[in-house]
Order: C-alpha cells, then structure tokens, then sequence
C-alpha cells in the first residue's frame, strides 16, 4: 500500500462537510466507542468509557479526528471542546449546519454531554444506555437542552 486511507492522493482535495456529514449518516446504532482501555499511574486497567455509558467525547472527537477537525479522540467533555477551540471551531449563537457540534449542560452527576446537530432538530449523541450513538431530538431524556453550538469554517463544503 502506498499511503494511509487518510493520504490524500495528489490532485484530490478532501471534503471535511462532506465526509462528515456522510459519517454522521453511517453513526447512529454503531458499538466502535463502548471501550477505550487505559492504564492509571497504579499500573491498574480499565474502561475509561464504561461499556460505552460515558463514550459522547469519545464518539465525538473521534469523528472529528478521522475528518481532520481535531488532533485525536479524546475521552472527556473539556479536553475534546479544547483541542475544537485549538482546531479552529468557534462558538455560534445557534446550530448553523449539519455537523455543529453541541454541548449540553452537567448532569446531576456532574458530567457534560456533546454530540453533533444534524439537521431539523435532531441531533446524534451517545445514549448512556444504549451505550452508542443515536439521533435524538434537543432535550435529553434528563431535560437539559443544549447550551452551547460550535461550527468550524470547512464544514461549508
């Protein structure tokens, strides 16, 4: 092989709307972010997405990874909304395309939630329960509405 699928060929230019909207498309009801396997400074292994319960930035930062909107996945809320920031993602009032990313508020248990605006108020997230990416509408099941909406600039393609 001569290059990564990631490579662009020469001549070709990528899409990052485009292939985000179509990996959108492709994400509800996918198990690829239930597990992601750390080792803590104790030496000790363990899922740091729980079966996929806690996997929204995962799911997340890992779509903008493989479009090239972010550096690399991450596991948290905070360092994935940072390195969007870092990437050239800016704060809009409302969700402007498919493919906005959204954040929700903290939950009572302290956790925030993102997942993408696709269109028509629905959304795509990861559902604790479920464990995976589902479309949704605004309001979580535990009624917090979206607080914040970032779009980045290559998502006009």
């Amino acid at each position: 092989m001569n290059g990564s699928p990631a490579t662009p060929t020469p001549g070709l230019t990528k899409l990052p709307g485009s292939n985000l909207r179509l990996m959108l498309d492709a994400l509800p009801g996918c198990g690829l972010f239930r597990h992601l396997m750390v080792q803590g400074a104790d030496g000790v292994k363990f899922d740091a997405v729980k079966d996929g319960e806690v996997s929204c930035a995962l799911v997340v930062s890992s779509v903008l990874a493989m479009v090239n909107l972010i550096d690399q996945p991450h596991a948290t809320v905070a360092t994935t909304l940072d390195k969007m920031i870092q990437a050239g993602w800016r704060r809009v009032e409302r969700p402007v395309l498919g493919g906005t990313v959204t954040i929700w508020p903290p939950n009572q248990r302290g956790h925030m939630h993102i997942g993408f605006f696709i269109g028509e108020q629905t959304y795509i997230s990861n559902d604790e329960t479920k464990g995976m990416p589902v479309r949704h509408g605004p309001v979580l099941i535990d009624r917090r509405g979206p607080s914040a909406y970032y779009a980045h600039p290559a998502l006009a393609n």
